[in-house]
């Protein structure tokens, strides 16, 4: 299993649930259309790659 860091917790995350297209403003800046329903998706635990740098990202996101 891969782990993140967060903060000063080390963690390892079973899968990481994704949804797409939920901030307005974002859609906008991005002149996309705004979709009717939330786009959901899954990523599995190896979908995280080791960076050989640290670098801030901008996100939103909740880790459990």
């Amino acid at each position: 299993m891969n782990t993140i860091i967060v903060g000063n917790r080390e963690i390892e995350p079973s899968k990481i649930i994704c949804v797409g297209k939920n901030y307005i403003e974002h859609i906008k800046e991005l002149n996309s259309e705004i979709p009717d329903n939330m786009v959901m998706f899954l990523k599995p635990n190896f979908a995280i790659s080791y960076a050989f740098q640290i670098e801030q990202i901008h996100y939103e996101a909740k880790v459990y």
